[in-house]
């Protein structure tokens, strides 16, 4: 019977707090593609690097050959590891500092900070 006298309560309030004519519409919203174009994206720094010297060099638009030129210009380790028309390159630095980038059809889908992590260094051949 309580349950009853709720519902009731909550039924008879609805109209006047659940009304929908105040609703505001949201705000329109740019996508992020409009925000940073690929003619951009070469230009903007990838914060969650910026205390990574080495890695200063990595952008969303990067391609696979400025990728291995910045990994033997900077003496960094990587493995790469291929599925499909994916290819990620695990990119260490030698105190275990490391990011992923990957590939998708040749390119950049992506860059990805890990955690610090020195037993996963690849050794140097």
């Amino acid at each position: 019977m309580r349950c009853l006298a709720v519902l009731l309560v909550f039924w008879m309030l609805c109209p006047i707090g659940c009304s929908t004519e105040h609703i505001e519409e949201p705000p329109e919203r740019t996508p992020v593609e409009d925000v940073v174009g690929n003619s951009q994206a070469s230009t903007v720094e990838l914060e969650f690097l910026s205390d990574v010297t080495e890695f200063h060099q990595l952008h969303l638009d990067i391609t696979e050959d400025e990728l291995m030129s910045m990994i033997a210009s900077n003496d960094l380790l990587v493995t790469v590891s291929e599925r499909d028309d994916n290819k990620s390159y695990h990119v260490y630095r030698w105190d275990g500092e490391n990011v992923i980038v990957m590939f998708r059809e040749g390119e950049c889908s992506g860059v990805q900070r890990m955690p610090h992590d020195v037993s996963g260094v690849p050794a140097a051949e």
